[in-house]
């Protein structure tokens, strides 16, 4: 035998649940009532419900003959251009108005943190590597 409290505890329990589900909409059993107001706005509702899956589309195209994982002909493959030599850096550098070892080291070698090795090859030249002058020849380290 349950004693009383626990009986009424489960009667309160059933009645929350049954709450419960008067408050959840139950979208499976409402009928889905027709705007014919708007029909272009239907056909576009609709369209977008039976578009097709994209991977429906890619499972149903023909298979790729084999050895051919491109679908192209071999013969239409262009051959791939030689990659040019990269370009000789020069020995020497004459210092423009407005250089600096950064910008040196920019045009020359793409990367402006390669001024400090222009620095440390030119130390004899130059003391202090923020102050060069125009017409001075410097010494270009190769690409490291």
């Amino acid at each position: 035998m349950k004693p009383d409290w626990k009986k009424d505890q489960e009667a309160a329990d059933k009645e929350a649940a049954k709450a419960r589900e008067a408050l959840r909409p139950n979208f499976m059993s409402q009928k889905k009532e027709k705007d014919t107001a708007d029909p272009a706005a239907e056909a576009a509702v609709e369209a977008q419900v039976n578009k097709p899956d994209w991977r429906e589309q890619t499972s149903k195209t023909e298979p790729v003959a084999e050895g051919d994982a491109l679908g192209v002909e071999p013969e239409a493959v262009p051959e791939p251009e030689p990659v040019p030599e990269q370009s000789a850096v020069p020995e020497m550098y004459t210092v423009q108005s407005g250089d600096s070892l950064s910008m040196i080291a920019q045009r020359i070698y793409g990367d402006g943190n390669f001024w400090v090795d222009i620095w440390k090859l030119n130390q004899g030249q130059i003391a202090d590597p923020n102050v060069i002058r125009p017409g001075q020849e410097l010494k270009l380290p190769p690409v490291p």
